[in-house]
């Protein structure tokens, strides 16, 4: 080690290195802005039981003002008056809904595709009470 140490020392005297002002400069001037962040004292971090606390009431807060809202009483309003119910008819359950479309716009061909819905939702009744032996 001391050898090879040595010859190190011998080349790097051999070596003919010459540094011009403005390099100079510029390598003093790195060298003092890394001595001035040496230098500058590491400012201490907040412990960390202090962001949990914070977190916590934070969420404490946020449920207290939730409840607050859903629990608010309703409001009073002004009595408005009701509209009776229809009497209901006695139909039954499964009822075919009529359909009668009647409009000034109304045309042939509409009409026509009018029919021909009725018809088809008259053979799917009729094909279902067939098959599961079910009056509608």
């Amino acid at each position: 080690m001391d050898d090879l140490e040595t010859r190190l020392r011998d080349d790097a005297r051999r070596i003919d290195a010459r540094v011009s002002p403005e390099l100079d400069d510029r390598i003093r001037a790195s060298l003092n802005a890394i001595a001035d962040d040496v230098a500058r004292p590491v400012p201490k971090s907040r412990p960390r039981w202090t962001m949990w606390l914070a977190s916590g009431l934070t969420g404490v807060a946020l449920a207290a003002a939730v409840l607050a809202i859903i629990n608010q009483p309703p409001e009073e309003t002004e009595s408005r008056p009701t509209v009776p119910v229809a009497a209901a008819t006695s139909t039954p359950p499964f009822a075919m809904p009529v359909l009668r479309a009647e409009s000034a716009m109304l045309t042939t061909p509409l009409e026509h595709e009018l029919d021909k819905l009725e018809a088809d939702l008259r053979k799917a009744r009729d094909a279902v009470e067939e098959d599961m032996g079910i009056t509608f």
